[in-house]
This record gives structure tokens, C-alpha cells and sequence, in this order.
């Protein structure tokens, strides 16, 4: 019994180091990810006027209500640069 017993805390104790170093490589990986997406913001704020190629980026797509209400929906979250 106390045989099955250190088997079951060793596993255990491997799926949680297991769980952890997942965990740090998710966290770099999100770390890389908003790094990648401040310098991309970061250019299209320097940028003096928009192609069609920024504006596709940009905008997931508008609707127009009527002459006074539009809807754009971006194509990313809220997201402050600087």
C-alpha cells in the first residue's frame, strides 16, 4: 500500500512540474505575442496614410445604419499602445 502510495505522489508531483513549465511556456508565448502586437500598433500609429492591405488589417468590417449611426468592428481587442 505504501509502495502504490509513492507511486501515485511521484506521478502527481510529475504532472504538476508538468503543469508548471506549460504554464511558463503559455506565459512567454501571450509575452511574445503583445510584444509582436505593441510593434505592430506601434508602426501603424507612424504610418501618414492608410492602403487598402492596413485598412483589411485593421477592420473586421463596418455596418452602416443609416446616415447618422456606423459600426466598425476591429480586428482586435481593446489594445492601448505606449
Amino acid at each position: 500500500m505504501a509502495k502504490k502510495t509513492a507511486e501515485v505522489k511521484q506521478k502527481i508531483a510529475e504532472i504538476e512540474s508538468l503543469i508548471t513549465e506549460k504554464q511558463e511556456t503559455l506565459d512567454m508565448q501571450k509575452d511574445l505575442f503583445l510584444d509582436a502586437k505593441q510593434e505592430q500598433l506601434t508602426k501603424l500609429s507612424k504610418l501618414d496614410e492608410f492602403d487598402e492591405e492596413v485598412i483589411r488589417y485593421l477592420i473586421a468590417y463596418v455596418l452602416v445604419y443609416d446616415n447618422e449611426h456606423i459600426e466598425i468592428r476591429w480586428n482586435f481587442d481593446d489594445f492601448q499602445a505606449g
